[in-house]
């Protein structure tokens, strides 16, 4: 669970954009992360968790690389300090959080999660995309389970994406959910 921890912690960071960078920056010193980086990357190694390219697909090759979170650290150290520098202290040019939201969506599957273990995780991500794309993980996982009838209450607990400047209304996520439910009829067909 360090791992997730880890994974969440830093998204909820970088996601938030009331906090500077300069802020965040501080708050990734004072948590230590330069040391439970190197940690987490030694328990990969220990664990011998690393899966080959040959076995998964090169697309996630890097999510199992012995040294991600040390090269994820870095580069989103640097990132920090460049934006800081150029005086741009809300903005976080070239920050990607897919990258751990495919970590945790792997985690998922390492760490065995059950679908109330993945939605306890889920709901401590702020970023309402990055819950999005992680309930998609956890309705694919009941979807081969063939856990039909209680895909509804995890479909009623997608984000809702808020009113902004681009976009005009609320636009619940629901509907996405619903589109790996109706599976359950499609194979009914079958």
């Amino acid at each position: 669970m360090k791992e997730i921890n880890y994974c969440i912690e830093i998204l909820n960071l970088f996601e938030n954009d009331e906090y500077s960078n300069l802020f965040v920056l501080k708050e990734i010193t004072s948590r230590n992360y330069s040391e439970l980086v190197i940690h987490l990357d030694k328990i990969k190694l220990e664990d011998n968790n690393i899966i080959e390219k040959e076995i998964y697909g090169s697309d996630y090759i890097g999510y199992f690389d012995n040294t991600w979170y040390q090269n994820k650290y870095k580069k989103y150290i640097d990132l920090l300090q460049k934006n800081i520098a150029e005086g741009e202290e809300h903005r976080r040019y070239g920050y990607y959080f897919l990258d751990y939201i495919h970590r945790l969506k792997q985690l998922f599957i390492n760490e065995k999660l059950d679908e109330k273990q993945m939605l306890e995780v889920i709901l401590k991500v702020d970023s309402d995309i990055g819950q999005k794309h992680l309930f998609f993980s956890l309705l694919e996982y009941m979807k081969e389970l063939e856990k039909w009838s209680d895909m509804e209450y995890y479909i009623e607990q997608m984000p809702v994406y808020k009113v902004n400047s681009y976009r005009k209304k609320d636009e619940p996520t629901s509907a996405f959910g619903y589109q790996i439910r109706i599976y359950e009829y499609i194979t009914m067909l079958t």
